[in-house]
This record gives C-alpha cells, sequence and structure tokens, in this order.
C-alpha cells in the first residue's frame, strides 16, 4: 500500500508541478513543512489502535510523497538554472546517485533508530525525534530565506 499510495501520489505530483514551475526561485521551506504534517499523521497511526490507524497511515504516506516531490522537483530546477548549458546530463545523473544513496542510507539509519526506540518501548520518542528534526529544517530553512529575501531587497552600497 506504501509504494502504491507513494508511486501514484509522485507521478500525478509531478505532472502537476512540472506543469506550473515558472522559476527556479522557489521556497524548499515548505517542503519541510510537509515532511513535519507527515511524519505527525504517521506517528498517530502508530500510536492509535484504532480502525483510523490506517487512514492516518495512507494520509502520511501522500503528504510525504508530496513533500518528496516537491524537493525533487525544485532541486532539480534549481542545480539545472545554475547548471552550465552543456552540463545538464552530469548533474541530472549525480542528483539521481546522490537521491537513491539517500534513500539507502534513510532506510537503514531509520531501521536502526526504529529498532533501537521499538527495543526500549520508547516508539513515541522516535517520532517525536522525526517531527522535532523536520520541524528545526523548516525554521532554518524559513529564516534563511526570509533573511536572504531582506538582503537582496536592501539596496547595495560601493
Amino acid at each position: 500500500m506504501t509504494f502504491t499510495i507513494n508511486a501514484i501520489t509522485v507521478i500525478f505530483s509531478n505532472l502537476f508541478i512540472i506543469s506550473r514551475v515558472k522559476t527556479a526561485a522557489i521556497e524548499l521551506s515548505y517542503g519541510f513543512l510537509v515532511f513535519s504534517v507527515a511524519f505527525i499523521l504517521i506517528a498517530i497511526s502508530s500510536l492509535i489502535d484504532s480502525p483510523l490507524q490506517l487512514v492516518f497511515y495512507a494520509i502520511g504516506v501522500f503528504f510525504f510523497s508530496i513533500a518528496e516531490v516537491f524537493f525533487t522537483v525544485m532541486i532539480d530546477a534549481q542545480a539545472i538554472a545554475k547548471a552550465p548549458a552543456n552540463a545538464n546530463g552530469t548533474v541530472m545523473g549525480l542528483l539521481g546517485l546522490f537521491s537513491m544513496t539517500g534513500v539507502g542510507l534513510g532506510y537503514t539509519l531509520n531501521g536502526i533508530l526504529f529498532d533501537y526506540f521499538h527495543s526500549r518501548d520508547i516508539v513515541p520518542w522516535f517520532w517525536g525525534l522525526f517531527i522535532a528534526i523536520s520541524g528545526l529544517f523548516f525554521v532554518i530553512a524559513f529564516a534563511v530565506s526570509r533573511y536572504s529575501k531582506e538582503d537582496a531587497a536592501r539596496p547595495k552600497r560601493f
């Protein structure tokens, strides 16, 4: 079910986002906010014992997929905009390599962390850690984005 929801969401949202991207200057902080929402929903699904558990999980995976697509498309757009014209294939190949490396490391490290927290029967702390990390990244990215906009709006003195 996870891969089905993810695949369908990724395909349709990629088509939607790609058709609307007009600039590479998009704030990535919103992606971290969507990740935080996804982690909260998945955490709720793992912590409750109710028929709604599957609903929370499916919605959490949907939001996670949206954030994943947002990051992928926006980072790809920024990388292509900044790459030399004859290096697009190289840049896209490296982005794919780094993406798959991140997926492998993420699954491995998350599995180790989950086993650690689960063996000590403190699973809520596992989800709290993910929510805190993605929330922290959101705050940092949002602050950097705001600071960059303010700095760009100031007149330059020579």
